[in-house]
């Protein structure tokens, strides 16, 4: 059957129309296990030229792009590149045209034919530089309006055309066409594969990976709908039970990840994708030292860098550029010294790239957004109390000069705790780390207490709050 298609401007969506009745891959059942997907990439001279002769590692850049989108989107999926080769293609033809020939009944699809079976790949990409038919990438949708059934058909139109020099997303989105996903109910009301396979957006936010900047009027963000994640404070996503709005991409992709790598069996294992994983370090307080650490494969070297923000109203405002961290590290660990950020309730991100032996950029992974504290109380545990007696509150701090104390207390009164209504005053401005604290004698059944320690910088203003939990009276 003659394959149908619609081409809107910038990422052309191509629907895929198959026989009623044709037999499905097995393996369909959801599960946390990460499942591989082999790709093949062909390229032409022009996009080898627009990277000055290296477009293999422009291929590996997107690729990386497109394993952090999958692990950021909470997608068990991982896009392993098999095999990159340069071939010999026009420069100047449509890009509806070039995935016209990549597909079927031309040399180039030849080509790609038996590489694609020499390498084992699920899907193959032409890769050319962006030749102004305001289209950035091209492909068939699979498993369209299937829920989730994925065939031979599908298998024989898992091919996608990139402009190289496009934005780094193009190729997840492309591949997430061939991989049944839509762009957005905006845009395609009855969705991918299942109603739900779509991107998502909200006006003037964000848009995920499949939906279209400009029907929302956002900038993108590198992640798959996700009802479950949040993007600029509000959720990626639309819970798939919602038939008419629901937008659930990852679910769609967790669900068919089996099916698509059947497509072609694998040759042979091949070589571990280079990854770089970076751990969240611990709690960050500004001014002190923390130590990053990294584990990674097939990398020779690693970049480290930041970015910042600050929070307002449950919303990261102000996001700054990455700046470098540190270069060239060969280990797996790094101590730095956390920014003085002058920002209201400051957040970071970390990230670390691996280069390979000859420099390549070969992986990528960030942390997600971290709290930065500038200051830092902990209260040692007081032991038995006594009502009417003395005890020692004792703590450590860092990033305090100063601290005021209260307390609080509770008892049993007519089958319900009463708390009282005020902090009452145990010292205040106190630069100690030791203070005595006459324990206030509590009437009641089972009468209790919790101590507060806030703590200030040289210049008075609040950076720790410590509160204790409900210590029970004797």
């Amino acid at each position: 059957m003659t394959p149908q298609r619609s081409a809107p401007v910038r990422t052309a969506l191509a629907v895929l129309t198959l026989a009623l009745g044709a037999t499905g891959f097995a393996g369909s059942a959801p599960a946390a296990e990460i499942v591989t997907v082999d790709l093949l990439v062909l390229y032409t001279p022009a996009a080898d030229a627009r990277y000055g002769g290296n477009a293999e590692a422009r291929i590996q850049h997107v690729v990386a792009v497109a394993n952090q989108i999958y692990e950021d989107s909470q997608v068990p999926l991982r896009l392993r590149l098999v095999h990159s080769e340069e071939v010999s293609y026009s420069e100047t033809r449509s890009s509806s045209r070039a995935l016209d020939d990549l597909t079927r009944g031309h040399s180039l699809h030849d080509r790609a034919a038996r590489l694609r079976d020499r390498y084992g790949a699920d899907f193959v990409t032409l890769m050319r530089p962006y030749v102004g038919d305001g289209v950035c990438g091209i492909a068939w949708l699979g498993g369209y309006n299937r829920p989730g059934v994925f065939t031979q058909w599908d298998a024989a139109y898992a091919y996608s055309h990139v402009s190289i020099n496009c934005s780094d997303s193009v190729l997840t989105h492309e591949l997430g066409h061939n991989m049944g996903l839509s762009h957005s109910r905006r845009q395609n009301p009855g969705g991918g594969t299942f109603p739900h396979s779509v991107g998502h957006g909200v006006d003037g936010l964000f848009v995920t990976v499949m939906a279209y900047e400009s029907a929302f009027g956002a900038r993108r963000v590198h992640k798959v709908s996700n009802p479950a994640l949040s993007c600029s404070g509000e959720p990626c996503g639309v819970d798939q039970g919602n038939r008419d709005l629901g937008a659930d991409a990852a679910h769609s992709l967790q669900y068919a990840r089996r099916q698509l790598a059947g497509y072609r069996p694998t040759v042979a294992p091949a070589a571990p994708s280079p990854e770089v994983s970076l751990a969240d370090p611990a709690r960050l307080l500004a001014g002190e030292t923390v130590d990053l650490s990294w584990t990674s494969q097939g990398v020779s070297t690693v970049d480290l860098a930041v970015r910042t923000a600050r929070m307002k109203k449950g919303r990261r405002r102000g996001v700054s550029a990455w700046s470098t961290v540190a270069s060239d590290l060969a280990g797996s660990g790094h101590t730095w010294t956390v920014p003085l950020l002058t920002n209201a309730r400051p957040v970071l991100q970390l990230r670390a790239t691996g280069y390979d032996e000859n420099g390549l950029e070969v992986a990528s992974h960030a942390t997600g957004w971290l709290a930065v504290h500038e200051g830092e109380i902990v209260v040692a545990d007081l032991g038995p109390l006594v009502g009417g007696q003395n005890a020692d509150i004792d703590w450590t701090s860092r990033g305090v000069t100063s601290v005021d104390i209260e307390y609080r207390t509770s008892r049993i009164r007519k089958g319900s705790r009463k708390v009282s209504r005020r902090w009452s005053t145990i010292v205040e401005d106190f630069d100690g780390a030791s203070c005595p604290w006459d324990v206030p004698d509590v009437r009641g059944r089972k009468p209790k207490a919790k101590v507060r320690i806030t703590g200030r910088n040289a210049n008075g203003d609040v950076v720790a709050v410590t509160t204790t939990g409900w210590m029970n009276l004797r």
